[in-house]
């Protein structure tokens, strides 16, 4: 999901379908113990940054306001 992930910076992308590469990166991951530190420490940051519960909330009810103020 590349709303979500960067690819290379905190975690990997690879096409619908290709199993062979997303075998590849998961090998490579586990065979790589300063690349699997850094993505997944690097996915821990991007988690806490742009989905923690305090940030979500609030734009969860101001989109609600938004719904229930309209003329829907």
């Amino acid at each position: 999901m590349p709303e979500l992930i960067r690819n290379g910076r905190d975690g990997f992308l690879e096409p619908v379908g290709d199993i062979q590469r997303q075998a590849q990166r998961t090998l490579q991951l586990l065979l790589d113990p300063d690349l699997h530190r850094k993505l997944s420490d690097a996915a821990r940051q991007t988690a806490i940054e742009r989905f923690d519960i305090r940030r979500i909330i609030p734009l969860y009810e101001q989109y609600y306001e938004e719904v229930k103020n309209s003329n829907l």
